[in-house]
């Protein structure tokens, strides 16, 4: 039977048990200035493919590698300090087009910093990165390097007022957003402390990480929650903040043709041969009701995971956060299994 909790916030779920939280262990500070920078060379390398349609989409996703500044501002309150940079494929707008990063420095149970695997975790929609820092912090106290992205007109890249979102940047956001997570992996791969780096998002993210891990297989692990493939099927059919996007986009002259023309820049299934199923986990509610579970089977069969590597939990799209332990316990251990098979070979 399907829950009736199903329509509250994943953010507002989560925002008590952010707001209790405390760090009472004496820390290691940073070693670094409150404010510096440093100097970043792009890696993204994107293997052939046969598939015409996939080298198209890649092109469309990939970047030029270049050298590019990173800068860095500590006590900003967003975590233990927050990086900044430029977008590899800028939208025009200044504020859209500078990439935020919050670290969540992992340290171990005497508050010391430790050189350990990192995780870029990404947002749901419009969501203030509340779930992604929840995420995040978590990580940092199992010993894990949490790093939230602030997506394209979300957080600190938001210039908008609440309700003046231009939806005809939608479509264009994610793909900016998926270039900028992949930029954001060899940021945080330019630290000491970080030995490996994976990538998680939560919804709308995982339809992004999906899409970032898929250019050139750079994260390892791939940890997708709440998303699936099929855009088009996902807005067409789906409930609630599914529904609100399609009503959205509507308004803003999106027929059906140009939202399937549109949304095809975007889908994950085009790319999503390219990972890795040994180092990919897609999590799932079992009564989501905003991604329908046909499209988290097509995203699922089309990576070629397995039944272990599809966890699912009780709840819906929303109420699924009230068991936020189990679901964070299993990204930890997907993440730590994925550092084990990675030395492994």
């Amino acid at each position: 039977m399907r829950p009736k909790l199903c329509s509250a916030p994943m953010e507002k779920l989560l925002s008590s048990l952010m707001s209790g939280w405390r760090v009472h262990r004496q820390r290691e500070p940073l070693p670094l200035p409150p404010t510096f920078s440093l100097e970043v060379q792009d890696t993204i390398n994107p293997s052939y493919d046969p598939s015409a349609d996939v080298r198209e989409m890649i092109s469309s996703l990939a970047y030029p590698a270049e050298t590019f500044d990173v800068a860095a501002r500590t006590n900003t309150g967003s975590g233990d300090t927050t990086l900044s940079f430029d977008s590899p494929r800028p939208s025009g707008d200044a504020v859209v087009d500078r990439v935020h990063l919050d670290w969540h420095v992992a340290r171990d149970r005497f508050g010391r910093i430790v050189r350990a695997p990192a995780m870029l975790v990404l947002d749901i929609l419009h969501g203030h990165n509340a779930v992604a820092t929840f995420i995040a912090r978590t990580f940092a106290r199992q010993g894990i390097h949490g790093f939230v992205m602030h997506m394209p007109h979300n957080a600190a890249r938001r210039t908008h007022a609440d309700g003046a979102f231009d939806w005809r940047n939608f479509v264009p956001s994610l793909t900016q957003a998926a270039a900028d997570a992949r930029r954001s992996r060899d940021v945080i791969a330019s630290f000491p402390a970080v030995n490996s780096v994976g990538i998680q998002g939560t919804s709308l993210g995982g339809f992004v990480a999906t899409i970032a891990a898929s250019i050139d297989q750079a994260f390892d692990p791939v940890l997708i929650a709440l998303a699936g493939g099929d855009v088009n099927h996902v807005l067409s059919n789906g409930m609630m903040d599914a529904a609100r996007v399609r009503k959205h986009l509507r308004q803003a002259g999106y027929d059906d043709q140009k939202l399937r023309r549109e949304l095809w820049d975007v889908e994950p299934l085009r790319l999503a041969h390219r990972l890795d199923p040994r180092r990919t986990w897609l999590l799932s509610a079992r009564w989501d009701q905003v991604v329908p579970a046909a499209s988290s089977r097509a995203l699922a069969m089309k990576i070629g995971l397995t039944e272990s590597h599809q966890p699912k939990f009780l709840g819906c799209h929303y109420s699924c956060a009230l068991g936020a332990k189990f679901i964070l316990d299993e990204m930890i251990r997907d993440v730590r299994l994925g550092a084990i098979q990675k030395i492994a070979g």
